[in-house]
């Protein structure tokens, strides 16, 4: 009993350490894309999973920060519930006074510990936790998976992130460095300056030719531009200890949760990467989802998992072996910056990665066509294949299955609809509101990051479906002769107001064509 205590308390004092951390450094809460409870049982959806439908869902986020990612959700779902747990008080005050501001009353954010969720919280059809598994000590993670399993509806989904092993590996040198050269005794503030610091340091002097030197070189441009939140909590934390696929999986087991799949397709099945890659890994696996899985982690060196879980009394139904059908029963969502160019009859789908999909068939290049033409919303596989029938239907289902296989296309269980400019165009609320709060980013109804720039930022909080066109010019000619908006040449702000005027009507039609292809504009 003595032992057990003293355990306790030692992991009481360790959340509090991590707790005060986050505290005096927190985490820049963001929406995360791929947590989006659509994209988690669009994925189900290729499994043969039906997971519950969003509109009066219970939603968890265990480790929500500020709620960066889940007061989204619950702004744009009303009838649905949401909870979020996280031990930083500041954060979880942030979360609070962000909440009130925009009038929510279907979330509550809680300053708790994961271990301390009670029995009575119920069930939960979508849990959450991202950015958590790897960065607490072993107890909680074990007691995160018997918390989703004990709360998970029994037809839920949840999804938890992780680095992964072998190949975060790579990075832990750097890890290691920080920790021998950075005094611990210092605030996180300072002890990030000094890892900038080393960072460039570590680039210029390390002699090694080989892969330790060529990671040091590599370092700066890999993490210059993230914020010290990252470099702080990923590499300066007493905590971070990277899972293999299959550790984390028997883990969840032992709690009674199954592996579903992970949020990033593109590395679920070996053929992705090649028909003779394929062929050598079935052989060296027993051909199971894990093995294959694991082995396809070695192989790559990936360092990040985003791994779904179901209630194990469910994994007897699921459809292993994916074929075009799965996909009949989906919504698509293509992504900015695809392009479709035409070459003779062949018609090639490229997306920003460079990734592409060619086909000489006209039904696949009609649905690719729509596929573009409703973007940002989402678009149907009935809608892709209006007017097919047989084998120009398979075609296009074929061409659909590849591209999500593939990881280009992402997928969706319920529709997405985006609006389009209109003479009173209204606005997403959140976005409204981080733009009147002068935010550099916000989100979109597709739960995507969205830089905004200095017209977005003045536009935005009077896109409430009261202004017209002439309103939203004066909006901008004001904050331009007050020198909020600036127009001109070589870095002198334009102050003719004849000329001013000018410019406010030619950008207006652009800035307002900008934020619905943003996504942020309701239908």
């Amino acid at each position: 009993m003595a032992g057990d205590r003293q355990g306790t308390d030692e992991l009481s004092a360790n959340l509090a350490l991590v707790a005060e951390r986050y505290d005096e450094l927190p985490y820049n809460s963001q929406p995360f894309s791929r947590t989006h409870p659509l994209r988690l049982a669009g994925i189900a959806r290729l499994f043969g999973h039906e997971a519950p439908a969003m509109a009066k869902a219970r939603v968890l986020e265990l480790g929500c920060a500020a709620g960066g990612n889940i007061i989204p959700m619950a702004a744009l779902y009303p009838e649905a519930q949401f909870l979020g747990v996280d031990l930083g008080r500041r954060q979880v005050e942030d979360a609070h006074e962000r909440i009130t501001r925009l009038g929510l009353t279907n979330i509550e954010i809680r300053c708790q510990s994961i271990t301390d969720l009670p029995e009575d919280a119920g069930a939960f059809d979508y849990i959450i936790s991202h950015g958590v598994y790897s960065w607490v000590p072993a107890a909680v993670r074990e007691a995160l998976l018997e918390v989703t399993a004990r709360h998970l509806s029994p037809t839920g989904i949840a999804y938890v992130s992780y680095n992964v092993a072998p190949g975060w590996h790579l990075y832990q040198p750097l890890r290691d460095a920080f920790r021998l050269l950075i005094p611990e005794h210092l605030g996180p503030a300072e002890r990030v300056r000094m890892a900038r610091d080393l960072m460039v340091f570590l680039k210029q002097h390390s002699p090694d030719q080989g892969p330790y030197g060529a990671m040091l070189r590599d370092t700066p441009a890999r993490l210059g531009d993230l914020g010290d939140d990252y470099i702080f909590h990923e590499y300066m934390e007493d905590t971070n200890d990277p899972s293999s696929f299959r550790d984390f999986a028997m883990a969840g087991d032992k709690q009674g949760l199954a592996y579903l799949a992970d949020s990033e397709l593109d590395y679920l099945l070996p053929e992705n990467f090649g028909p003779e890659f394929a062929k050598q890994l079935r052989e060296k696996t027993s051909d199971d989802m894990i093995s294959v899985e694991q082995m396809i982690d070695v192989l790559t060196g990936r360092p990040f998992r985003r791994s779904l879980l179901v209630h194990k009394t469910l994994a007897d139904d699921l459809k292993r072996g994916l074929s075009p059908e799965c996909v009949e029963r989906l919504h698509f969502m293509a992504s900015d910056g695809m392009q479709i160019s035409r070459d003779g009859t062949a018609v090639t789908l490229t997306d920003s990665s460079g990734r592409t999909l060619t086909s000489h068939e006209t039904p696949v290049a009609k649905a690719l066509e729509r596929l573009l033409a409703a973007y940002p919303g989402t678009i149907s596989f009935d809608q892709c294949a209006k007017g097919f029938r047989g084998r120009e239907r398979f075609l296009v289902s074929d061409a659909l299955y590849k591209l999500v296989i593939a990881g280009i296309l992402d997928v969706a269980s319920e529709p997405i609809r985006i609006g389009q400019v209109s003479d009173r165009p209204r606005a997403f609320h959140v976005a409204r509101d981080d733009a009147a709060r002068g935010d550099g980013m916000t989100v979109n109804l597709r739960h995507d990051r969205v830089i905004m720039d200095p017209v977005a930022k003045i536009l935005l909080p009077a896109l409430d479906g009261t202004s017209d066109r002439a309103a939203l010019e004066k909006l901008l000619f004001d904050a331009a002769r007050t020198g909020r908006l600036k127009f001109g040449r070589n870095g002198a702000a334009e102050t003719n107001p004849d000329v001013l005027r000018v410019a406010v009507r030619e950008i207006l039609p652009e800035a307002l064509r900008g934020l619905a292809a943003s996504g942020v504009l309701l239908p």
